[in-house]
């Protein structure tokens, strides 16, 4: 059963319930219309309603990598779009489980953000109420087989599920943010994995139309695929690598070594665009993109593209297992059409059966295992427009996905779009947890989506973050032992010494001496206590050597109640810093000037804590701070100058400056 909550306004809701509280919704009369033909796209905005975002995200995808860089992100995220959009998280709890929380959530006020756990098969009424409610776009972050599962949730009993919703005159849009171990289908756009640009094409607002295609099988339901779908030798090694996505990307090299161990050409036979029966012999693959790229990189179908109306058909036959190796590098430059056994077709279908009917031969779409031939591949056909779809096409078989999450321009409702073929999903690499400003996104017949899910849903208000840093000297002599701990060290080396089997008095007279210098018959060690131990001096770090010494500063920090300055961290409010990192670096450099001999540890925060309003302090922003851990690496080199004041405090004394907070600081630094 699916499973989540959901916190909007202070209120609780369960997803069994009427599916999203809209009473709080703002809609305004202008609608987005994108059009295609002749001169391009045009695109009437209107600002004045909160959109909604469905992200479906997949944890297990890079080995769990994708969960870990989605996290890190998401600050970045809330300074850079904005704070007027709630966080709802929904847990998916397999594969095909996002087409049921697209189906449920998309018709919410708040951003969705789906993780895909564990094996789930039901709960299709999820993802189908969601976007008849009229969710603005659904947003698969992971790899290509998230997307393909996203894409296919689109869809219901083989028709594209249409926005009901009688407040909104839009279509859910399709959104990519490629995270997974391989993002092909961001590969044909040219899409770099860099979360800072992702944020920018957010900020943006690129829509585009892109072409979606289907594959039908008699007595089976059908299957729809946006990137590439592939037969035979391909798809079974799509097959293999998919039990080893450990490896990353060399999982699709082990799986086409496995795939080649007892392979053999087939003879098929072949149906283009509804003709006559063609007889195929020996084809090795046989692969239908409506993208260009497969296999972690391979440019199989280097003339298709997404928005132009069909699908391209590459035909590999004869090929032998040396062949693959002295020609591989064609397959990922694209230029292996020239070569003599490797034929290509524009199509808008294409029939493939086998000639001896073993039903032996893989098939596969977007890297998901399908099953075995007969199939029958070709574009999606939309039989007249939806009456929620202003300015669909009919029977062109292409999906408008649309992206506009940043305010236009006063005074300039219509924009033009460039390249209206140009599809921009969100290409976001990184991540932590995310409020989004007015983000705005619109499409005009649905893409295709397909991943089962569960989960819960949390809000996020608009409070600001905070960067604080942990500035730490660590300890320069060790510490003295417990009494306790000494005793019986004592006693253990004593009683080892009575039963030892001792060398011959004069053997060791003899190497004492060899190895006595000079330079140590005076050797006196270090005094622990030094001179600023003695004066107290705070200022200096050359005292309490067997401790750890803290930085605080002196002045008026984030969220003071009053304006007399007061001892804190290090600090700065997180605006426009790429990661939540450079703001703690930021922070730490306003007050030492040059962070050359500091050492951060880690990239993420090692703990935060959540500052909310109480009776007493009404007036009291609400906001997380968040705490960074650095090291001192050449004491000799500081010079903080910048600050009213500073001092260096050991961890007893720390928690005398902050006695509200002591509980807290106790637990962050353990030592």
């Amino acid at each position: 059963m699916l499973r989540y909550s959901c916190c909007i306004s202070n209120r609780s809701y369960e997803a069994k319930q009427p599916s999203f509280y809209r009473e709080q919704r703002r809609v305004s009369s202008d609608r987005i219309t994108l059009c295609s033909g002749g001169g391009g796209a045009t695109a009437v905005v209107s600002s004045s309603r909160l959109r909604d975002l469905v992200f479906v995200v997949n944890p297990q995808g890079a080995n769990g990598r994708t969960a870990k860089e989605w996290k890190k992100l998401l600050p970045y995220l809330r300074s850079r779009l904005g704070e007027d959009c709630n966080i709802c998280e929904s847990l998916t709890s397999g594969p095909s489980h996002a087409i049921d929380i697209t189906r449920e959530v998309s018709g919410s006020e708040k951003l969705y953000i789906a993780l895909i756990g564990y094996i789930f098969s039901y709960h299709h009424v999820a993802l189908y109420q969601a976007i008849r409610d009229g969710a603005d776009a659904v947003i698969a972050v992971g790899g290509d087989g998230t997307l393909h599962e996203v894409v296919n949730g689109f869809f219901w009993e083989g028709k594209p599920v249409g926005n009901l919703n009688s407040e909104t005159s839009h279509s859910a849009a399709l959104g990519l943010i490629p995270l997974g171990t391989g993002s092909d289908f961001a590969r044909t756009f040219g899409w770099l994995n860099d979360p800072c640009e992702a944020v920018d094409r957010i900020a943006k607002g690129i829509r585009s139309r892109v072409d979606v295609g289907v594959i039908d099988q008699e007595g089976r339901d059908s299957h729809y695929f946006i990137n590439v779908a592939d037969v035979h030798l391909s798809a079974k090694a799509g097959f293999y690598a998919s039990k080893y996505k450990k490896f990353g990307s060399l999982c699709y090299v082990i799986g086409a070594l496995q795939a080649f161990m007892g392979h053999d050409n087939r003879d098929m036979r072949i149906k283009v665009n509804g003709g006559e029966w063609e007889i195929y012999p020996q084809v090795t693959a046989l692969c239908v993109g409506n993208a260009n790229y497969f296999g972690g990189g391979m440019k199989i179908t280097p003339n298709a593209s997404p928005g132009n109306g069909n699908l391209e058909v590459v035909v590999l036959q004869d090929f032998k297992w040396y062949d693959f190796i002295l020609k591989l590098h064609r397959l990922y430059n694209g230029t292996h059409l020239s070569v003599n056994n490797v034929s290509s077709r524009s199509v808008q279908s294409i029939e493939v059966e086998e000639v001896s009917e073993s039903g032996s031969i893989y098939v596969q779409s977007d890297g998901e295992h399908l099953g075995f031939l007969p199939r029958k591949f070709q574009l999606v056909r939309i039989l007249g427009s939806h009456p929620r779809d202003p300015g669909s096409s009919t029977g062109n078989g292409a999906f408008f996905f649309v992206f506009y999450y940043s305010k236009p321009d006063s005074g300039s409702a219509n924009q033009e779009l460039k390249n209206p073929y140009s599809l921009e999903f969100l290409s976001l690499f990184r991540s932590y947890r995310l409020p989004f400003s007015k983000l705005r996104s619109q499409l005009l017949v649905r893409p295709l989506l397909e991943s089962r899910l569960r989960g819960y849903c949390t809000s996020s208000s608009s409070e600001k973050i905070v960067a604080s840093v942990l500035f730490e000297r660590l300890r320069v002599v060790i510490p003295k032992p417990d009494p306790t701990v000494y005793a019986f060290q004592e006693f253990k080396f004593n009683w080892q010494q009575q039963f030892r089997r001792r060398y011959p008095d004069e053997f060791l007279d003899i190497a004492k001496n060899r190895a006595k210098g000079e330079y140590q018959m005076d050797y006196v060690p270090a005094p622990r206590i030094t001179e600023a131990d003695k004066t107290n001096d705070r200022k200096s770090l050359y005292r309490a050597l067997d401790k750890k010494l803290y930085l605080l500063v002196f002045g008026k920090p984030f969220g003071a109640t009053s304006d007399k300055p007061v001892w804190h961290f290090p600090e700065k409010v997180y605006d426009s810093e790429p990661t939540l990192r450079k703001c703690a670096e930021s922070a730490l450099k306003s007050v030492l000037g040059d962070l050359t001999h500091t050492y951060f540890v880690g990239n993420a925060p090692m703990a935060h804590m959540a500052i909310q309003p109480t009776e007493e302090t009404p007036d009291l922003p609400s906001y997380k701070r968040f705490f960074f851990k650095c090291s001192v690496v050449a004491a000799s080199k500081y010079n903080i100058s910048n600050c009213e004041d500073f001092v260096w405090v050991t961890k007893d004394e720390l928690l005398e400056f902050f006695p509200e907070q002591a509980d807290f600081f106790n637990k962050m630094i353990i030592s």
